[in-house]
Protein backbone atom coordinates (compact mmCIF):
# COMPACT_ATOMS: atom_id res chain seq x y z
CA UNK A 1 0.00 0.00 0.00
CA UNK A 2 1.20 3.78 -0.85
CA UNK A 3 1.83 6.21 1.73
CA UNK A 4 -1.03 8.96 2.37
CA UNK A 5 -0.17 11.22 0.36
CA UNK A 6 -1.42 15.38 0.37
CA UNK A 7 -4.35 15.55 -2.53
CA UNK A 8 -6.56 18.60 -3.96
CA UNK A 9 -7.72 21.41 -2.17
CA UNK A 10 -11.51 19.79 -2.79
CA UNK A 11 -13.46 16.81 -3.02
CA UNK A 12 -15.23 17.68 -5.82
CA UNK A 13 -12.02 18.10 -7.77
CA UNK A 14 -10.96 14.44 -7.04
CA UNK A 15 -12.22 12.27 -9.72
CA UNK A 16 -15.20 9.72 -8.50
CA UNK A 17 -15.04 5.99 -7.72
CA UNK A 18 -17.02 3.46 -5.71
CA UNK A 19 -17.97 0.91 -2.56
CA UNK A 20 -16.84 -2.88 -1.10
CA UNK A 21 -17.53 -5.33 1.54
CA UNK A 22 -18.85 -6.28 4.73
CA UNK A 23 -16.66 -5.81 7.59
CA UNK A 24 -16.83 -9.84 8.37
CA UNK A 25 -15.21 -10.12 5.01
CA UNK A 26 -17.75 -12.84 4.07
CA UNK A 27 -17.64 -13.67 -0.03
CA UNK A 28 -20.97 -13.32 -2.10
CA UNK A 29 -21.86 -15.79 -4.56
CA UNK A 30 -20.83 -13.68 -7.56
CA UNK A 31 -17.86 -11.86 -6.16
CA UNK A 32 -14.96 -13.57 -4.21
CA UNK A 33 -13.43 -10.21 -3.95
CA UNK A 34 -12.52 -8.80 -0.65
CA UNK A 35 -11.01 -6.41 1.83
CA UNK A 36 -7.85 -6.88 3.99
CA UNK A 37 -8.52 -7.22 7.76
CA UNK A 38 -5.21 -5.69 9.48
CA UNK A 39 -3.80 -9.00 11.17
CA UNK A 40 -3.36 -10.57 7.30
CA UNK A 41 -2.03 -6.79 6.34
CA UNK A 42 1.64 -6.06 5.50
CA UNK A 43 2.21 -2.05 4.96
CA UNK A 44 4.81 -2.75 2.64
CA UNK A 45 2.81 -5.23 0.25
CA UNK A 46 1.56 -4.49 -3.13
CA UNK A 47 -1.15 -6.72 -3.34
CA UNK A 48 -0.71 -6.67 -7.63
CA UNK A 49 -1.75 -10.37 -7.19
CA UNK A 50 -3.08 -12.33 -10.58
CA UNK A 51 -5.71 -12.77 -10.59
CA UNK A 52 -6.57 -9.89 -7.35
CA UNK A 53 -7.47 -11.34 -4.01
CA UNK A 54 -8.39 -8.08 -2.36
CA UNK A 55 -9.99 -4.75 -3.79
CA UNK A 56 -7.98 -2.38 -3.84
CA UNK A 57 -9.50 1.69 -3.34
CA UNK A 58 -8.54 5.08 -2.16
CA UNK A 59 -9.25 6.96 0.73
CA UNK A 60 -9.61 10.98 0.28
CA UNK A 61 -10.02 12.62 3.60
CA UNK A 62 -10.39 15.87 5.77
CA UNK A 63 -11.22 17.88 8.93
CA UNK A 64 -13.29 20.93 9.18
CA UNK A 65 -13.64 23.37 12.11
CA UNK A 66 -16.64 25.55 12.04
CA UNK A 67 -17.30 24.55 8.76
CA UNK A 68 -13.72 25.58 7.85
CA UNK A 69 -10.88 22.75 6.59
CA UNK A 70 -8.13 22.85 9.05
CA UNK A 71 -6.41 19.69 7.61
CA UNK A 72 -6.51 19.49 3.88
CA UNK A 73 -7.27 16.88 1.71
CA UNK A 74 -5.00 13.93 2.89
CA UNK A 75 -5.12 11.08 -0.36
CA UNK A 76 -4.02 7.29 0.47
CA UNK A 77 -3.96 6.60 -3.69
CA UNK A 78 -4.34 2.72 -3.19
CA UNK A 79 -5.26 0.28 -0.29
CA UNK A 80 -6.42 -2.80 0.80
CA UNK A 81 -7.08 -2.27 4.14
CA UNK A 82 -10.33 -2.36 5.61
CA UNK A 83 -11.83 1.33 6.41
CA UNK A 84 -12.83 0.71 9.42
CA UNK A 85 -9.34 -1.06 10.08
CA UNK A 86 -7.85 1.97 8.43
CA UNK A 87 -9.60 4.33 10.12
CA UNK A 88 -9.14 3.23 13.56
CA UNK A 89 -4.74 3.16 13.04
CA UNK A 90 -4.43 5.48 11.27
CA UNK A 91 -6.60 8.58 10.52
CA UNK A 92 -8.19 8.56 14.28
CA UNK A 93 -4.60 8.65 15.82
CA UNK A 94 -3.95 11.78 12.97
CA UNK A 95 -7.34 13.57 14.35
CA UNK A 96 -6.59 13.01 17.60
CA UNK A 97 -2.93 14.26 17.46
CA UNK A 98 -3.90 17.18 15.50
CA UNK A 99 -6.76 18.46 18.08
CA UNK A 100 -4.44 17.82 20.84
CA UNK A 101 -1.28 19.95 19.19
CA UNK A 102 -3.68 22.69 18.76
CA UNK A 103 -5.22 22.42 22.40
CA UNK A 104 -8.43 23.00 20.29
CA UNK A 105 -12.02 22.55 22.77
CA UNK A 106 -13.63 20.58 19.83
CA UNK A 107 -16.61 17.83 19.61
CA UNK A 108 -16.97 15.94 16.72
CA UNK A 109 -20.67 16.63 14.53
CA UNK A 110 -20.89 14.11 12.09
CA UNK A 111 -19.13 12.44 8.75
CA UNK A 112 -20.75 12.60 5.57
CA UNK A 113 -19.52 9.28 3.80
CA UNK A 114 -19.36 9.00 0.14
CA UNK A 115 -18.46 5.68 -1.64
CA UNK A 116 -18.36 5.99 -5.48
CA UNK A 117 -17.00 4.01 -8.16
CA UNK A 118 -15.99 5.48 -11.85
CA UNK A 119 -19.02 3.43 -13.73
CA UNK A 120 -21.50 5.10 -15.69
CA UNK A 121 -25.04 5.07 -13.70
CA UNK A 122 -23.88 3.58 -10.44
CA UNK A 123 -24.79 6.29 -7.99
CA UNK A 124 -22.38 7.05 -5.34
CA UNK A 125 -23.24 6.16 -2.02
CA UNK A 126 -23.68 8.49 0.59
CA UNK A 127 -24.17 8.48 4.49
CA UNK A 128 -24.45 10.72 7.23
CA UNK A 129 -23.35 9.54 10.57
CA UNK A 130 -23.18 11.53 13.93
CA UNK A 131 -19.59 12.21 15.18
CA UNK A 132 -17.32 9.65 13.70
CA UNK A 133 -19.82 7.01 14.93
CA UNK A 134 -20.07 5.49 10.88
CA UNK A 135 -21.38 2.53 10.57
CA UNK A 136 -18.49 0.99 8.72
CA UNK A 137 -20.30 -2.58 8.17
CA UNK A 138 -22.45 -0.62 5.27
CA UNK A 139 -19.70 1.01 3.57
CA UNK A 140 -17.64 -1.90 3.07
CA UNK A 141 -20.18 -4.04 1.66
CA UNK A 142 -21.04 -1.23 -0.60
CA UNK A 143 -17.42 -1.65 -1.05
CA UNK A 144 -17.26 -5.40 -1.97
CA UNK A 145 -21.11 -5.11 -3.79
CA UNK A 146 -18.67 -3.29 -6.48
CA UNK A 147 -15.56 -5.99 -6.71
CA UNK A 148 -16.73 -6.84 -10.31
CA UNK A 149 -15.97 -3.07 -11.26
CA UNK A 150 -12.69 -3.10 -9.93
CA UNK A 151 -11.78 -6.49 -11.39
CA UNK A 152 -13.34 -4.76 -14.68
CA UNK A 153 -10.53 -1.62 -13.84
CA UNK A 154 -12.84 0.64 -12.64
CA UNK A 155 -11.26 3.09 -9.15
CA UNK A 156 -13.33 2.80 -6.15
CA UNK A 157 -12.97 5.80 -3.53
CA UNK A 158 -13.93 6.60 -0.20
CA UNK A 159 -14.22 10.45 0.81
CA UNK A 160 -14.57 10.97 4.80
CA UNK A 161 -15.10 14.81 5.56
CA UNK A 162 -14.91 14.83 9.33
CA UNK A 163 -16.57 17.62 10.93
CA UNK A 164 -15.94 19.27 14.36
CA UNK A 165 -17.52 22.80 15.75
CA UNK A 166 -16.15 24.84 18.98
CA UNK A 167 -17.33 23.28 22.45
CA UNK A 168 -19.38 25.59 24.31
CA UNK A 169 -18.75 28.46 22.05
CA UNK A 170 -21.92 29.95 22.64
CA UNK A 171 -21.86 29.53 26.17
CA UNK A 172 -18.39 30.96 25.71
CA UNK A 173 -19.63 34.00 24.75
CA UNK A 174 -22.36 34.20 27.20
CA UNK A 175 -19.93 33.90 30.31
CA UNK A 176 -17.61 36.64 28.51
CA UNK A 177 -20.66 38.91 27.93
CA UNK A 178 -21.34 37.87 31.64
CA UNK A 179 -17.76 39.06 32.91
CA UNK A 180 -18.40 42.60 31.56
CA UNK A 181 -21.13 43.34 32.69
CA UNK A 182 -20.80 41.97 36.28
CA UNK A 183 -17.12 42.47 36.56
CA UNK A 184 -16.25 38.99 37.90
CA UNK A 185 -14.18 36.51 35.67
CA UNK A 186 -15.54 33.75 33.78
CA UNK A 187 -14.97 30.79 34.70
CA UNK A 188 -14.83 28.19 31.51
CA UNK A 189 -11.80 29.04 30.28
CA UNK A 190 -10.19 27.70 33.55
CA UNK A 191 -13.09 24.70 33.57
CA UNK A 192 -11.59 23.65 30.38
CA UNK A 193 -7.73 23.65 31.07
CA UNK A 194 -8.40 22.41 34.62
CA UNK A 195 -10.15 19.20 32.77
CA UNK A 196 -7.80 18.52 29.87
CA UNK A 197 -6.48 15.21 29.87
CA UNK A 198 -3.20 15.16 32.10
CA UNK A 199 -2.18 12.56 29.80
CA UNK A 200 -0.39 10.51 28.65
CA UNK A 201 -3.50 10.92 26.42
CA UNK A 202 -6.20 8.68 26.52
CA UNK A 203 -7.27 9.10 23.08
CA UNK A 204 -10.95 9.45 24.34
CA UNK A 205 -10.93 13.18 23.56
CA UNK A 206 -9.22 16.46 24.75
CA UNK A 207 -11.15 16.68 28.08
CA UNK A 208 -11.65 14.17 30.66
CA UNK A 209 -12.02 13.01 34.01
CA UNK A 210 -9.00 10.74 35.39
CA UNK A 211 -10.65 8.75 38.95
CA UNK A 212 -8.12 9.06 41.62
CA UNK A 213 -8.85 5.93 42.65
CA UNK A 214 -8.29 3.37 39.91
CA UNK A 215 -6.80 6.11 37.82
CA UNK A 216 -9.05 5.20 34.29
CA UNK A 217 -10.24 8.26 32.04
CA UNK A 218 -13.44 8.68 31.59
CA UNK A 219 -14.19 11.37 28.91
CA UNK A 220 -16.31 14.39 29.39
CA UNK A 221 -19.34 15.71 27.49
CA UNK A 222 -20.68 19.10 26.45
CA UNK A 223 -23.56 18.75 29.19
CA UNK A 224 -20.45 17.65 31.68
CA UNK A 225 -18.52 20.81 31.21
CA UNK A 226 -21.28 23.20 31.68
CA UNK A 227 -22.08 21.52 35.07
CA UNK A 228 -18.73 21.90 36.32
CA UNK A 229 -18.78 25.36 35.07
CA UNK A 230 -22.13 25.85 36.84
CA UNK A 231 -20.24 24.17 39.97
CA UNK A 232 -17.48 26.72 39.98
CA UNK A 233 -20.17 29.61 39.81
CA UNK A 234 -21.31 28.49 42.69
CA UNK A 235 -18.79 29.23 44.62
CA UNK A 236 -17.34 26.02 44.78
CA UNK A 237 -13.70 24.30 43.80
CA UNK A 238 -12.16 22.63 40.97
CA UNK A 239 -8.42 23.13 40.78
CA UNK A 240 -7.63 19.19 40.48
CA UNK A 241 -9.51 16.43 39.08
CA UNK A 242 -9.96 15.07 42.47
CA UNK A 243 -12.55 18.04 43.01
CA UNK A 244 -15.40 16.94 40.55
CA UNK A 245 -18.34 16.41 42.62
CA UNK A 246 -19.51 13.02 43.24
CA UNK A 247 -22.92 13.60 41.39
CA UNK A 248 -20.85 14.02 37.93
CA UNK A 249 -18.33 11.06 39.18
CA UNK A 250 -21.83 8.70 39.21
CA UNK A 251 -22.91 10.48 36.14
CA UNK A 252 -19.36 8.74 34.47
CA UNK A 253 -19.51 5.38 36.52
CA UNK A 254 -22.86 5.16 35.14
CA UNK A 255 -22.45 5.51 31.30
CA UNK A 256 -19.58 3.39 31.92
CA UNK A 257 -21.54 0.60 32.61
CA UNK A 258 -24.08 1.05 30.09
CA UNK A 259 -20.95 1.05 27.39
CA UNK A 260 -19.58 -2.13 29.28
CA UNK A 261 -23.32 -3.86 29.26
CA UNK A 262 -24.03 -3.03 25.46
CA UNK A 263 -20.27 -4.53 24.51
CA UNK A 264 -21.33 -7.59 26.80
CA UNK A 265 -24.89 -8.25 25.08
CA UNK A 266 -23.12 -7.62 21.58
CA UNK A 267 -20.89 -10.35 22.08
CA UNK A 268 -23.27 -12.49 23.63
CA UNK A 269 -22.15 -12.21 26.74
CA UNK A 270 -24.61 -10.10 28.52
CA UNK A 271 -24.66 -9.18 32.61
CA UNK A 272 -27.11 -8.91 35.67
CA UNK A 273 -30.08 -6.24 34.98
CA UNK A 274 -29.86 -5.97 38.29
CA UNK A 275 -26.01 -5.39 39.04
CA UNK A 276 -24.90 -1.47 40.55
CA UNK A 277 -24.27 0.45 37.30
CA UNK A 278 -21.79 2.88 39.43
CA UNK A 279 -19.56 -0.69 39.94
CA UNK A 280 -17.23 -1.76 36.94
CA UNK A 281 -15.25 -4.80 38.29
CA UNK A 282 -12.14 -6.27 36.55
CA UNK A 283 -10.17 -9.22 38.64
CA UNK A 284 -8.34 -11.58 36.86
CA UNK A 285 -5.89 -13.53 38.87
CA UNK A 286 -2.90 -14.68 38.01
CA UNK A 287 -0.49 -17.90 38.22
CA UNK A 288 1.16 -18.35 41.70
CA UNK A 289 4.63 -17.62 40.54
CA UNK A 290 2.99 -14.53 38.10
CA UNK A 291 3.59 -10.86 39.02
CA UNK A 292 1.19 -8.81 41.08
CA UNK A 293 -2.65 -9.37 39.67
CA UNK A 294 -4.36 -6.81 38.17
CA UNK A 295 -7.79 -4.83 39.23
CA UNK A 296 -9.45 -2.03 38.46
CA UNK A 297 -12.55 -0.82 39.79
CA UNK A 298 -14.39 2.65 40.37
CA UNK A 299 -15.76 4.63 43.11
CA UNK A 300 -14.22 3.71 46.26
CA UNK A 301 -15.44 0.08 46.11
CA UNK A 302 -14.28 -2.84 47.13
CA UNK A 303 -14.17 -4.92 43.85
CA UNK A 304 -15.00 -8.48 45.17
CA UNK A 305 -12.81 -11.66 44.27
CA UNK A 306 -13.67 -13.72 41.50
CA UNK A 307 -11.79 -17.04 40.64
CA UNK A 308 -10.10 -17.49 37.68
CA UNK A 309 -8.72 -20.67 35.93
CA UNK A 310 -5.37 -20.58 36.48
CA UNK A 311 -3.63 -22.97 33.56
CA UNK A 312 -1.11 -26.00 34.45
CA UNK A 313 -0.43 -27.27 31.55
CA UNK A 314 -0.08 -26.63 27.98
CA UNK A 315 -2.73 -26.93 25.16
CA UNK A 316 0.01 -27.87 22.57
CA UNK A 317 -2.00 -26.37 19.62
CA UNK A 318 -0.15 -27.50 16.38
CA UNK A 319 1.31 -25.14 13.61
CA UNK A 320 2.91 -21.53 14.48
CA UNK A 321 1.88 -19.66 17.45
CA UNK A 322 1.29 -16.61 15.40
CA UNK A 323 -1.30 -18.50 13.31
CA UNK A 324 -3.00 -19.48 16.13
CA UNK A 325 -3.08 -15.78 17.54
CA UNK A 326 -4.88 -14.54 14.60
CA UNK A 327 -7.32 -17.97 13.96
CA UNK A 328 -7.99 -17.27 17.42
CA UNK A 329 -8.45 -13.38 17.31
CA UNK A 330 -10.69 -14.66 13.97
CA UNK A 331 -12.90 -16.37 16.01
CA UNK A 332 -13.45 -13.81 18.47
CA UNK A 333 -14.43 -11.69 15.51
CA UNK A 334 -17.04 -14.10 14.24
CA UNK A 335 -18.97 -13.95 17.73
CA UNK A 336 -20.14 -10.08 17.59
CA UNK A 337 -21.66 -7.80 15.23
CA UNK A 338 -20.73 -4.26 15.63
CA UNK A 339 -17.89 -3.14 13.11
CA UNK A 340 -16.29 -1.04 16.32
CA UNK A 341 -16.01 -4.72 18.26
CA UNK A 342 -14.73 -6.67 15.43
CA UNK A 343 -12.04 -3.55 15.39
CA UNK A 344 -11.24 -4.23 18.30
CA UNK A 345 -10.62 -7.73 18.32
CA UNK A 346 -8.58 -6.71 15.35
CA UNK A 347 -6.47 -3.87 17.37
CA UNK A 348 -5.88 -6.85 20.26
CA UNK A 349 -4.68 -9.11 17.44
CA UNK A 350 -1.94 -6.62 16.79
CA UNK A 351 -1.37 -6.18 20.04
CA UNK A 352 -0.12 -9.65 20.85
CA UNK A 353 1.99 -9.93 17.79
CA UNK A 354 3.71 -6.69 18.19
CA UNK A 355 4.61 -7.51 22.09
CA UNK A 356 5.84 -11.04 20.99
CA UNK A 357 2.96 -13.06 22.74
CA UNK A 358 1.06 -16.09 22.14
CA UNK A 359 -2.07 -17.95 23.26
CA UNK A 360 0.27 -20.00 25.53
CA UNK A 361 2.15 -16.79 27.54
CA UNK A 362 -1.30 -15.40 27.97
CA UNK A 363 -2.69 -18.35 29.83
CA UNK A 364 0.51 -18.40 31.63
CA UNK A 365 -0.65 -14.84 33.34
CA UNK A 366 -4.07 -14.04 32.44
CA UNK A 367 -3.91 -10.22 32.82
CA UNK A 368 -5.78 -7.93 30.58
CA UNK A 369 -3.38 -5.30 31.35
CA UNK A 370 -0.97 -4.84 28.06
CA UNK A 371 -4.29 -5.04 26.12
CA UNK A 372 -5.78 -2.14 28.00
CA UNK A 373 -3.09 0.14 28.37
CA UNK A 374 -3.05 -0.13 23.86
CA UNK A 375 -6.82 0.99 24.03
CA UNK A 376 -8.17 -2.25 23.17
CA UNK A 377 -11.15 -2.07 25.68
CA UNK A 378 -11.88 -3.60 28.63
CA UNK A 379 -14.35 -5.69 27.71
CA UNK A 380 -13.07 -7.44 24.52
CA UNK A 381 -9.05 -7.61 26.50
CA UNK A 382 -10.82 -9.71 29.01
CA UNK A 383 -12.71 -11.40 26.02
CA UNK A 384 -9.45 -12.51 24.62
CA UNK A 385 -7.56 -12.92 27.52
CA UNK A 386 -10.40 -15.67 29.20
CA UNK A 387 -11.59 -17.54 25.90
CA UNK A 388 -8.52 -19.17 24.88
CA UNK A 389 -9.42 -22.55 26.98
CA UNK A 390 -13.12 -22.33 25.47
CA UNK A 391 -11.75 -22.11 22.15
CA UNK A 392 -9.76 -24.66 22.13
CA UNK A 393 -11.36 -27.03 23.48
CA UNK A 394 -14.42 -26.42 21.90
CA UNK A 395 -13.96 -25.18 18.36
CA UNK A 396 -9.96 -25.67 17.68
CA UNK A 397 -9.79 -29.44 18.76
CA UNK A 398 -12.75 -30.61 16.88
CA UNK A 399 -11.07 -29.36 14.12
CA UNK A 400 -7.89 -30.69 14.09
CA UNK A 401 -9.49 -34.22 14.68
CA UNK A 402 -11.07 -33.87 11.35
Amino acid sequence: MSSPTPSLDSFDSYEQWNPYDDISQQQTQTNDLKLCQFPDWDSEGTYDDDPPIYIHYAIVWKVTRNNRAVMGLDTVQDTVLAPAAYFQHFIRPNIDNYWREKDKPVRSEDTNVVVSVTQRKEPPLTKRFADTSIDWAVIEKQLVSWGEFYRAGKKLTLKLPFNYVDMLAEGALQLDAEQASSGRPSVWREVYNTMRCPGPPCKKGPHCWRDPIGKKHYPLNTRQLKSLIMHVQEGHTLETHNDVPANIREELYAEEQKLLEKHQKASGSGTSAAAPPAIHITNVLPPPSGPTSYRAFSAGTPAPDIPSHTPVDRLNIPGFRDDAVKEYCAWQQSQVKEPALKAGFQTACGVILKRGFDLELIRRNPNPKFLIDEDVQEGIAEHVISDIDYWFENIKRPRIGE
